[in-house]
């Protein structure tokens, strides 16, 4: 029976680790894996196996010792039983018999008592009987009165005579059921008071009552030793059996413990490209909202109030607001949540001087955060601010237009302090440069029609006013379209990437759900991992990649928004350039890319201009960068850069022998992001969108001439130097 269940632990053992050896991977613990995405302690689970074995073992046991002991049980009552009645016909048959020879006998002799003889002959016969077991006994008794009479106790050839009992006694119960004329077997005391199986019958002649019985602890004795036996016999086993299983095992739980890793590794991934998702999704939204609230006003107070509302939104912070600077005095444009009615009018105007950090900000024109303004050393205008608002954490963002800063956004946690990571600056920098470019569009809005009233007033100054209102039109309608075109191109090539975040992100989710149902199902472990081996070595890899080149494309673009946005704020320094000496820095920075190429390159003598020397080098290097990337393969490349004097103006070109730009593209090369080629181009297609936005700060201006198949020429105009300068 030992051997049997052990044997059963073996075999469920084997089954559970599969018959593919070190390949097989239990389905169940791989399900748990799933679930849990972290590595499990496989060892402690195939313990906990051992243990159920080692506990179902001992249950088979003990039900199968129970079984066969109420089963011997059975056997000795029928024994018992038949050898009880036997006795007793046999004794009922022998006292008839010496009844009727009595009479015979000794007929006439009333004082012969056949009885006596029988009981004689009984004794006698036990004499000779060895009897059974070691505590099976026979005993014949009779009732006199209210006593039980023992007339015989027959042990392993021994023959005695019990004391008299009390009939109502709570011992000898199978012979008080005998001399009531009762049947039967049961577990009872017998007169010694110890627990025997008896079986009991009445001896109708002679008005006794016999007793076959056996001790209820001999009958135990055997299963108690066999049960002990088989306990130590089935432990071995098992101990043994777990041995090997886990000999055999250890390779497999490395391997999934290894799987289990590598499922941690990938769920962490997913989590991370989702959040991603979700703060870019968050970013964009942000930045069409505000931007759409911008373009649609020029009311200063909705472009103030819709500012620091979507910031403090996207930063889930409690705080922001927006100082304007004019002259010495920061002006409070607009904040969230906004003041009580019983702030100090010191809230709403205030002096730069008394607020340092600001005064700073705006100084340097680099943002400044306070994690926490406890420890800050703060002024006391600034102090009695931050106390009365409960300002923990404080982000300072310059607000810049046109190289001048004209103000500050604020935003910061309340309570309790709230670190912000360089990402969060960014996008902050980035919103502060669109808000910028809308209130600067109010403000022109409002000095124009500040202006056209003045016209009204005053017409000796007609004229002046009528070119001044005209320029700041014009100013207010390239800015509007500058912002209009960098919506249109963020709300259209941000959206693209994130589109294919979305549609791989759905994919991998429908990769762990297929892996999910291959692990759930019950399909052997085998049959499971070659199920999901193209979802691990394919598809889920090739969805976290397209995922991760979306991401990147759509961080290329946020930074190419910021560079643009940078090289629109960069002070100028107005110089007379030495244009051959720019052009010499410009061409010895480019070297490799020129020997890469392999062009022919000629630079002719160049007139000087008047100019920034860092923004006018940065429009060559745009330019001479773009000639050698279009050259034409199929024909030794030529560069030529020359330059001439017309009228207040010096005009230079940068012209090459390249592929050309059809005329469909003449017209578009200007704006932003836009590429001939997306799929041959690098870069972001800001090059000439920076270069025209330089010139026009400049005040000159950029275009192109080109043949497809013949090559471009690109014009440069600045100021030129007088000769009296």
């Amino acid at each position: 029976m030992a051997l049997t269940t052990a044997l059963a632990f073996l075999m469920l053992g084997a089954a559970t680790v599969g018959v593919s050896g070190e390949d097989a991977i239990p389905a169940s613990l791989l399900a748990s894996a799933k679930r849990s995405g972290k590595p499990m302690n496989v060892r402690k689970r195939f313990l906990f196996l051992t243990l159920i074995m080692v506990g179902a073992c001992a249950m088979v046991m003990a039900v199968m010792t129970t079984m066969l002991y109420r089963h011997d049980i059975n056997e000795h009552r029928e024994h018992l039983q038949t050898t009880a009645q036997s006795q007793a016909r046999l004794i009922e048959a022998v006292a008839r018999y010496d009844a009727r020879m009595a009479k015979i006998m000794w007929e006439g002799d009333l004082g012969h008592d056949a009885s006596a003889a029988t009981l004689s002959q009984i004794i006698d016969a036990h004499e000779r009987y060895e009897g059974f077991g070691e505590t099976g006994e026979f005993t014949l008794a009779r009732r006199d009165g209210d006593t039980i009479v023992f007339t015989l106790r027959h042990r392993h050839g021994g023959v005695e005579h019990p004391a008299p009992m009390a009939f109502d006694s709570e011992l000898a119960e199978p012979m008080r059921r005998a001399l009531n004329g009762l049947s039967g077997t049961v577990i009872g005391l017998d007169y010694r008071g110890e627990t025997v199986l008896a079986a009991y019958e009445p001896v109708a002649v002679l008005n006794l009552g016999i007793v076959a019985k056996i001790d209820l602890a001999e009958i135990r004795v055997p299963f108690i030793r066999s049960g002990l036996l088989a306990v130590a016999v089935a432990l071995l086993v098992v101990l043994a059996g777990t041995a090997l299983f886990f000999r055999v095992g250890n390779p497999i739980i490395a391997r999934l413990e290894a799987y289990s890793r590598d499922l941690e590794k990938e769920v962490e991934e997913h989590k991370q490209v989702k959040e991603a998702m979700h703060r870019h999704n968050q970013e964009l939204t942000t930045l069409l909202e505000v931007s759409k609230t911008l373009v649609s006003t020029l009311n200063m107070e909705t472009v103030l109030q819709a500012t620091t509302e979507s910031i403090a939104r996207y930063m889930g912070l409690e705080i922001s607001a927006v100082y304007l600077l004019e002259g010495d005095k920061l002006y409070l444009g607009a904040t969230t949540p906004p003041l009580p009615p019983e702030m100090p009018d010191s809230f709403h105007v205030a002096l730069l001087s008394d607020h340092p950090h600001i005064e700073e900000t705006i100084s340097k024109k680099q943002t400044k955060f306070i994690l926490d303004t406890k420890s800050a050393s703060l002024s006391a205008p600034e102090k009695a601010i931050i106390e009365a608002r409960n300002v923990r954490s404080l982000l300072y963002i310059p607000l810049i237009a046109e190289e001048k800063v004209i103000g500050v956004l604020l935003v910061g946690s309340m309570g309790i302090p709230r670190d912000i990571a360089d990402s969060e600056i960014e996008f902050c920098s980035t919103l502060a440069n669109i808000a910028s470019l809308a209130i600067a569009n109010t403000q022109l809005y409002k000095a124009s029609q500040s202006n056209a009233a003045d016209l009204e007033r005053e017409v000796t100054e007609r004229k002046q006013a009528e070119k001044t209102r005209a320029r700041l039109n014009t100013q207010l309608k390239a800015k509007n379209k500058e912002l209009e075109q960098i919506i249109s191109v963020a709300s259209h090539d941000l959206r693209s990437p994130l589109v294919n975040i979305d549609g791989y992100g759905k994919e991998l989710e429908h990769a762990i759900d297929d892996l999910r149902s291959a692990f759930d199902s019950d399909k052997t472990p085998a049959e499971a991992l070659e199920a999901v081996a193209p979802l691990l070595a394919q598809d889920m890899p090739n969805a976290l990649r397209f995922i991760r080149t979306s991401t990147s494309k759509m961080d290329a673009l946020l930074a190419g928004l910021l560079k643009l946005s940078r090289s629109g704020r960069a002070a100028l320094t107005l110089d007379s350039l030495d244009m051959n000496e720019l052009i010499g820095k410009v061409v010895n920075a480019s070297e490799f890319q020129i020997k890469e190429a392999g062009p022919e390159l000629d630079i002719a003598d160049l007139p000087p201009c008047k100019g920034d020397a860092v923004q006018v080098n940065q429009v060559f290097s745009n330019l001479l960068g773009n000639a050698l990337q279009y050259l034409d393969s199929e024909r030794p490349g030529a560069i030529r850069i020359s330059g001439r004097v017309e009228g207040e103006r010096s005009v230079y070109c940068v012209e090459d022998n390249g592929i050309g730009i059809a005329p469909a593209h003449r017209q578009n090369i200007f704006e932003i992001f836009h590429r001939l080629d997306p799929a041959k181009s690098k870069g972001e297609g800001l090059g000439l969108t920076i270069v025209q936005q330089i010139l026009a700060r400049l005040s000159g201006a950029v275009w192109v001439e080109s043949k497809p198949g013949e090559g471009s020429r690109f014009y440069v105009a600045l100021p030129a130097v007088q000769k009296n300068q």
